[in-house]
Formats: structure tokens, C-alpha cells, sequence
């Protein structure tokens, strides 16, 4: 419980006026009060800075000169986040100029990029000051991610949102594990380039047109037929599946093929739904079929972007790093203790270098296709480096099932009773992959 008093507050009557009391004379609240579009030109010339935040719901329909008020103490990002209800060529301006002052947005790369795009789309003055910004953003992102990536855009009639959010997406995937991105209709769309920087992303968003009929399933099978593993597959799309690929597959039914006959991928669906809290069909079929997967629900008429942060942080939690990562961190808590953390936070050791984490990310994952299915740990399905045994004889890599037990007391295979005195090291299984590697150079 915390008690306040009036001068805990930046205004003292603020309490008080909570409680009921009468806001008092010649304050802003007052001010507020009383604002209207008659009004608010003559009351914002008398420096009052009333956040938009407060005029773009209480203040319809808002006059072009205190737009152009509004624009001379509003924060940056807020003007370039709601550029479509605020701007005019005074604001415009503003903008470009205090830009050239060195003024830098906040926004994360993926809404950066939304803002670019649209900036480009319309022909905004200060969109070329944009470009370096966003490009610092992206050279800026450092995360473990396991490759392979690969991303599916929809490209059906309509779904221009889709083809632009899933370039942004693959802009930071390809950088970061040498993604591919594939547009889909009723075949597969090619993009012009892959988008490795600001520049590429134009490019693709501009170039690859939305058009036809939604059959997903044709993003997908050149990895079908050629047995190609992928860790991850993100997929965006409002998941209104019309159509059958070949005339036979929809997406769910052929991921369920590629998931038990080349390599169990974790689907990711960056979905645009006119309910965002309902699940779209094909997550909900994949679900229904054991496929555990993971969503992202976007407004398809103006995507938060913000969350491709998210998206990153969570691809990154699926890697066989993150459980490392959280065993090296607790090691310094119990060493050092909360100061300790948050100094190995925010100092955190030198990454690998993308290239050099996909080189070697890339040595374990093999065709799946040609691995023994006992050679892949059946927690992380990747190719087991030391592998021990319990009780039951099943086994599994070391790192997995200690993070295992850590979250329940049982064999997760046979729901045993389990703990780290149980296991043993399973030397020969660990001699065999040994071998297996050796013989196939990696």
C-alpha cells in the first residue's frame, strides 16, 4: 500500500481533483475543457502545448493551422507516426527541418520501415532523411537467431500489407541468418532481389504486385520436393486460404508432410485478421494437427510494427542458444547478485558476427533428410553434441533435458519420475555422431 500526498505530485491540486473537487481556474485541464475546433487555433497560440495525444480524440475535425502548431512542440515520433491525420505542407516543413537539425525518430527498424514505405508511397518531402536512419536501425540489430529462415509472403489480391510487412520482416532475417522470401498467390512469386538493406526493401515493395487467388501451399512445396530443412518458417498472410495448390494441397495439409518427412520447422504466422481475437484457419488447423505455432496478430489497415521486436526476441528464444544464454546468466546472479546481472546486461560479451553464427549453426544442422532419427534430440530435434541417456533409455542432448527438468520432474517422453542424477552420458551414441559429422565434413 503507498500513500501520497498532494506533494508527491507535479501539481499539487492533482490529488484532489481526483477525488472530485473542481479543476481550478486557469489551469490546462481547464483549458482542455472548454477546447473545441473554433477554439483551439486562438488557444494553442497562447503556448499552450496540449498533447495530440488528447486533441486527435477531443478535437474533430482539427483545423490545418494547429496542425501546424501542434508541429512545432510535438515530439518527432508522434508526427511521423500519425503523418496521415496531421500533416500539411507547413508540417511537412517542420518535419524536413528539424530532421536536418539531427532530430532522430525512436521507432524500432520495423515501424521505421512501415513509415518509410508510406513516406515513399506518397511522396513525402523529407522521406530521402528517412533512409540512412532506418539503415543505421537495421545495421544496429544483433541477434542469435538459427538459420535456415525462410519467409512466405502473401501476395493474393489485396493483401499489399502482407507483401510489405513480410519484405521488412525478411530485411532483418536476411541479415541476420541469410533468409529467403518467397511470395505466394496460386504459385510461387519471386522477388526481385532479396532485401539485405533499406534500399532492397523498396525494391520488393514496390515490385512484386498483389494479384490472384491465396494458395499458401505453393510457398511451399520447392521445399517439399527438394527435402530442404528450415528451422523456421514465418508466414504472412490474413490465412484466407482459397485455393488449393495442384489442385490438392492446402497449406496445413503439406506442412504436416514436411513437418514428419523432412524436418519439424516451427511454423510463425504474422496473421492480419478482421478479428484479432479469434485464430485464423490455418493456425487453428496446424494446432488441431499437434503443430504448435506461433502467432502475431496485426490490424491489416495499419500494422504495428512495433512488435517485429517481439517476433525476433521470440525466434531467438527457440534457438539452442537461449537456453545457454540463461544458464550463463544465472551463473552471474548467483556469483555477483542483481548488480552483477544487470552489469553483464547491459555489457554484454561480443557476438558472433551473423556469418560466423550461421557457419556455425549450419554445421549441426545437416539435411534432415540423411540424419538417424536417434541422432536428433527428440526436445530439440537438432543433432545431438552430448548426449545422455535416462532410466527409460531414451535420449537426449544434455542442455535440453536439464532445462527440461528444471520445469517438471519427469522424462518428457514417458511422464517417468526424472532427475539429473538419473542421466548418464551416452558415449557411444556421442562416438557414432562423432563419425556420422566426420564422414559428411562437418
Amino acid at each position: 500500500m503507498i500513500h501520497v500526498s498532494p506533494s508527491d505530485f507535479q501539481c499539487d491540486w492533482f490529488l484532489e481533483v481526483t477525488f472530485g473537487k473542481k479543476v481550478p481556474s486557469g489551469s490546462i485541464l481547464e483549458v482542455c475543457e472548454g477546447l473545441n475546433s473554433e477554439n483551439v487555433v486562438d488557444i494553442l497560440k497562447q503556448n499552450h502545448k496540449i498533447p495530440y495525444s488528447f486533441l486527435r480524440t477531443h478535437v474533430r475535425p482539427l483545423p490545418d493551422e494547429a496542425k501546424d502548431l501542434i508541429a512545432l512542440y510535438t515530439p518527432i515520433d508522434v508526427l511521423i507516426w500519425w503523418h496521415e491525420e496531421l500533416q500539411t505542407p507547413k508540417v511537412d516543413e517542420i518535419i524536413r527541418a528539424r530532421l536536418l537539425d539531427g532530430e532522430v525518430p525512436k521507432f524500432t527498424y520495423g515501424k521505421l520501415m512501415e513509415r518509410l514505405l508510406y513516406f515513399k508511397r506518397n511522396r513525402i518531402s523529407f522521406y530521402d532523411l528517412i533512409i540512412p536512419i532506418a539503415e543505421n536501425r537495421l545495421r544496429s540489430i544483433e541477434l542469435l537467431l538459427e538459420p535456415p529462415v525462410a519467409v512466405f509472403g502473401d501476395g493474393s489480391y489485396s493483401m499489399d500489407v502482407a507483401i510489405r510487412t513480410a519484405t521488412i520482416i525478411a530485411s532483418v532475417l536476411t541479415i541476420l541468418t541469410g533468409a529467403e522470401l518467397k511470395f505466394f498467390n496460386v504459385v510461387t512469386v519471386e522477388p526481385p532481389c532479396y532485401p539485405a538493406n533499406v534500399t532492397d526493401v523498396i525494391e520488393v515493395a514496390e515490385k512484386v504486385a498483389a494479384d490472384g487467388l491465396t494458395a499458401p501451399a505453393a510457398a511451399l512445396w520447392p521445399y517439399y520436393v527438394a527435402k530442404k530443412p528450415v528451422k523456421f518458417f514465418v508466414i504472412v498472410t490474413d490465412e484466407v486460404e482459397n485455393g488449393k495448390f495442384n489442385g490438392k494441397w492446402f497449406f496445413p495439409d503439406l506442412y504436416r508432410h514436411y513437418y514428419e518427412e523432412v524436418y519439424p520447422a516451427k511454423p510463425v504466422f504474422v496473421s492480419f485478421l478482421e478479428n484479432p481475437n479469434v485464430k485464423g484457419r490455418m493456425v487453428t488447423a496446424l494446432e488441431n494437427m499437434g503443430i504448435e505455432v506461433l502467432q502475431f496478430r496485426l490490424d491489416g489497415k495499419r500494422p504495428d510494427l512495433t512488435k517485429m521486436d517481439t517476433l525476433l526476441g521470440l525466434l531467438s528464444s527457440e534457438s539452442s542458444h537461449f537456453p545457454y544464454q540463461i544458464s550463463e546468466l544465472a551463473k552471474v546472479f548467483m556469483e555477483n547478485e542483481f548488480k552483477g546481472l544487470v552489469h553483464r546486461i547491459t555489457n554484454p560479451p561480443q557476438k558472433p558476427k551473423p556469418q560466423q553464427q550461421q557457419q556455425e549453426v549450419q554445421k549441426r544442422i545437416l539435411s534432415f533428410a540423411d540424419i538417424p532419427t536417434h541422432f536428433c534430440c527428440p526436445i530439440t530435434h537438432d543433432l545431438m553434441e552430448e548426449p545422455v541417456m535416462s532410466p527409460s533409455g531414451h535420449t537426449y542432448e544434455r542442455a535440453a533435458i536439464m532445462e527440461h527438468l528444471k520445469k517438471s520432474s519427469t522424462d518428457p517422453l514417458t511422464n517417468e519420475p526424472l532427475n539429473t542424477a538419473d542421466l548418464r552420458p551416452n558415449r557411444a551414441l556421442r562416438d557414432a555422431i562423432q563419425e556420422f559429422c566426420k564422414k559428411h565434413n562437418q
